[in-house]
């Protein structure tokens, strides 16, 4: 930010946008509840850029999100009318994808386990496509670790899975293919789409949630005397 920029308090009475909202995990209405624009350009003022800082309250559930908002002169684009406009960056924290939040109960994780999830799950949805690709892989080595499978090789160890009744043939089948996908992700810097990357996190989700949430939450029914 140069010495050159302007702030202005933003007048947000009545204004809103429409993000993706981490409770209702769909995008939302947000109402604007402070904002200030920083107008900033070159010391030769060929180049310019508008950013707003917003904080924003979603109209439906009420949480509170923090928003930036930047348009620069040197990014624009042609509407099908002919008219040009300035195309916006948007950045929301915490980072999201519409219709992705975590798996309900994570902290029952295994610390080391967790630890793992929460970096994955924020790589997809920052959209650090190919360290989410590795994430998803290392996050199967946690589970594989944190079980203490025997073997040299990822393939093995996951393999081990099935004998230990964690996972099923036809699950491993699938943890291979998503092994397959962290291997493109660190050997060859493979991006891998977001569908393709959210597909594979829905799959991992549901072995953390088989082998340990579940198994938790089972322990607070009452016994078969009861």
């Amino acid at each position: 930010m140069s010495e050159r920029a302007k702030h202005s308090r933003m007048k947000t009475a009545g204004q809103e946008i429409w993000i993706a909202c981490t409770g209702c995990r769909r995008r939302t209405c947000h109402e604007i509840l402070t904002g200030v624009e920083v107008h900033d350009e070159d010391p030769l003022g060929e180049v310019q850029t508008w950013t707003r800082y917003m904080t924003v309250a979603c109209k439906g559930c009420q949480e509170v999100s923090f928003c930036e908002e930047a348009t620069c002169s040197e990014d624009m684009e042609i509407d099908p009318d002919g008219a040009t406009r300035l195309i916006p960056t948007l950045k929301i924290y915490p980072s999201r994808l519409v219709g992705r939040g975590k798996i309900a109960d994570a902290h029952l994780l295994p610390h080391g386990v967790y630890r793992v999830y929460e970096e994955a799950y924020a790589a997809l949805c920052n959209q650090h496509h190919v360290l989410a690709g590795l994430a998803i892989r290392v996050l199967i080595e946690a589970v594989c670790r944190e079980r203490a499978t025997k073997g040299k090789t990822l393939k093995s160890r996951i393999d081990a899975l099935v004998t230990l009744g964690v996972a099923t043939r036809e699950g491993a089948s699938i943890l291979h293919s998503l092994r397959f996908l962290g291997n493109k992700a660190a050997h060859e810097a493979r991006a891998h789409r977001t569908e393709e990357l959210s597909a594979a996190f829905d799959v991992v989700e549901h072995l953390l949630t088989g082998v340990y949430v579940l198994p938790r939450r089972a322990k607070k029914l009452p016994g078969k005397g009861a």
